[in-house]
């Protein structure tokens, strides 16, 4: 791996680039822990980050779900192909194959097919979860179960529920009892009166502090709160993946084509550099945060920042430690077969344009009002990129603040397109 030097340099350029107020990253080589920490906890009211600053780690809260259910099923207690309907007696989904068919399994790989960027708050108290499981009744089927990959954050909420109700408890003391205190994670929580004791980094938007806390009902999806000394211990614990069920988390589940090109039980999977990357990123209102396995090398990182930047300080932190990625086999479609790609794409969290733009296609990206973090936001302006084929059906974006990310096309039953995955989602063609 590089250097701490070149590190701290590559952090500090992406800070000032990117509008970042403070990062901590921790990286793991072995037995060896280096950490960068560089900035203020809040724009407002700044205290430098330390390796002990509490940030949202977003949806990197899945793996804990997951491991938590690893335990279970460890145990003895949980079967990841059995009926959830077993667990959970009084589950009502959209239809009753729905309800009778869906197992840990496909909640944990993303491959439910609802709907499943829906965030509502039912309240604080200990019933918040089982209140938000009830609601998914009303969840639309977008795809029948089982056949695609589709990043579902509901999915991960009724995985905790699940947990809660195997461990017979709630799901954060689920998690404290099966997760945190085993590996000494004695930082990590879940509430803000957890965490109002400790140095918290606060969320940041166009250079503005924002709320940070999320209902309770979304800790299995995207609550946890961690630093980079928790993490290196959750991290190494990965690392290790001492028993068979972790080691199942990191195996290949399923294609995914976007986000990652596959999934595993929650972590994703890609390669760089010809290196197997297992890892996880997590996004909420201001907060970006990314943790990557190494396991063949024994090394990975943990990287926590507290601005939003499209994960390109992730990219960057990679491409440092790990080198350039392979280059793309150029793979240039013939330009009278683009038009079988362009077209208008709808997904809960966006509105995506793919058009003809010269001998290539462009995607503009629009964040429709129904997914906005705070409904009195103007809507933002589209934001375009110039994509580029990996294959006949995968794309890459070229231009900031996409750089990197992955796209894929799906054909229906007629054979045209009539689906692209973006951020992890399938979004379908409407026009």
């Amino acid at each position: 791996m590089t250097t701490t030097g070149d590190l701290e340099g590559v952090i500090r350029d992406a800070m000032r680039d990117l509008g970042i107020p403070g990062v901590a990253v921790a990286v793991l080589d072995g037995d060896d822990v280096r950490t960068v920490c560089d900035g203020v906890t809040s724009v407002d009211d700044p205290l430098p980050v330390t390796d002990t600053t509490l940030f949202h780690i977003g949806s990197i809260s899945k793996t804990f779900v997951a491991t938590a259910a690893m335990a279970l099923l460890a145990e003895g207690r949980l079967d990841l192909y059995e009926p959830i309907a077993t667990y959970v007696d009084d589950l009502r989904l959209s239809s009753p194959e729905l309800t009778a068919g869906v197992t840990m399994r496909h909640l944990l790989t993303h491959t439910t097919g609802w709907v499943g960027d829906y965030f509502a708050d039912t309240g604080e108290g200990d019933d918040a979860l089982a209140r938000f499981v009830a609601k998914l009744a009303k969840a639309p089927q977008r795809t029948p179960l089982g056949w695609t990959y589709s990043y579902n954050n509901s999915a991960f909420n009724l995985a905790s529920h699940v947990v809660a109700r195997v461990a017979d408890t709630t799901y954060e003391r689920a998690v404290r009892k099966l997760v945190l205190e085993p590996l000494g994670m004695r930082r990590t929580c879940f509430s803000a009166e957890d965490a109002i004791t400790r140095r918290v980094a606060i969320g940041h938007r166009n250079g503005v502090a924002q709320r940070w806390r999320r209902p309770r009902a979304h800790h299995g999806a995207g609550g946890v709160l961690s630093s980079v000394d928790d993490l290196v211990r959750y991290a190494r614990f990965h690392l290790g993946a001492a028993t068979p069920e972790l080691a199942a988390m990191q195996q290949v589940q399923r294609p995914a084509g976007s986000l990652c090109d596959e999934v595993g039980l929650a972590w994703m999977i890609d390669r760089h550099a010809g290196v197997t990357l297992v890892h996880h990123g997590g996004t909420t209102n201001g907060y970006q945060a990314d943790l990557r396995l190494v396991p063949d090398r024994d090394q990975g990182w943990v990287m926590l920042t507290n601005a939003e930047h499209h994960h390109q300080l992730d990219r960057l932190i990679r491409e440092c430690l790990l080198g350039p990625d392979t280059p793309l086999a150029p793979f240039v479609p013939p330009v009278g077969t683009l038009h079988g790609y362009a077209g208008h794409y709808e997904s809960a969290l966006a509105d995506l344009d793919v058009v003809v733009d010269g001998d290539g296609l462009r995607l503009d990206v629009s964040t429709p009002r129904r997914a906005l973090w705070n409904p009195e936001d103007e809507v933002a302006p589209p934001q375009p990129t110039r994509l580029v084929f990996r294959d006949a059906d995968r794309v890459q974006a070229v231009d900031r603040p996409f750089t990197g990310h992955r796209g894929e096309f799906v054909c229906g039953d007629d054979g045209d397109i009539a689906w692209f995955r973006w951020d992890g989602r399938i979004a379908r063609r409407t026009a």
